[in-house]
């Protein structure tokens, strides 16, 4: 979880990986007081042992919190990882 300022507008950069037998994805929410909003998701299958390069665009006019969320299913053995997460201002 990220704090953010009101009216920010940020970008999150991130290697992100994937990979296994199973239904895995990541997804990035911004909340709020009043709500959750998904604004960018990445998976559902196997992408591989390959790094993908994710580039967020995120904004919010209230205090709002920036959540990384990861699922997998328990059935199958698999992984996914995310590494050197940056948040960058936009001016």
């Amino acid at each position: 979880i990220v704090e953010h300022r009101p009216g920010t507008h940020n970008f999150l950069v991130t290697p992100l990986v994937i990979h296994g037998n199973q239904v895995a994805r990541v997804d990035v929410n911004i909340t709020t007081a009043r709500d959750t909003n998904m604004i960018w998701s990445f998976g559902t299958q196997d992408q591989g042992e390959s790094w993908y390069f994710a580039l967020i665009d995120s904004y919010a006019d209230v205090n709002h919190n920036i959540i990384i969320k990861g699922t997998i299913t328990a059935q199958m053995p698999g992984y996914y990882a995310i590494d050197d997460i940056d948040i960058r201002e936009l001016l």
